[in-house]
């Protein structure tokens, strides 16, 4: 997968094959490796802004209306922002 920044079109190439898994109860669980957008206000974790690689298993799930993050034995890379500014 390659992420671009519009605006300066500078990208990376990131090796993200997942895979993602959704609950009933609305609970995202992402392993293997996996590419993370999250926006400001974002919580848990991994806190947003910004763009991260994770390596799984990470949970995903909603509270008032943001990402909450959950590091479930996984890991996680720096923000790959800072890469394509």
């Amino acid at each position: 997968m390659r992420i671009t920044n519009d605006l300066n079109h500078h990208s990376i190439e990131v090796n993200a094959s997942g895979p993602g898994f959704v609950f009933d109860d609305g609970t995202f669980v992402l392993g293997g490796t996996s590419v993370v957008f999250l926006f400001p206000g974002d919580t848990g974790d991994i806190t947003g802004p910004g763009i991260f690689i994770t390596h799984g298993p990470v949970l995903f799930s909603q509270i008032d209306g943001h990402a909450n993050t959950v590091m479930n034995g996984g890991s996680v890379s720096g923000n790959l922002c800072a890469s394509i500014a």
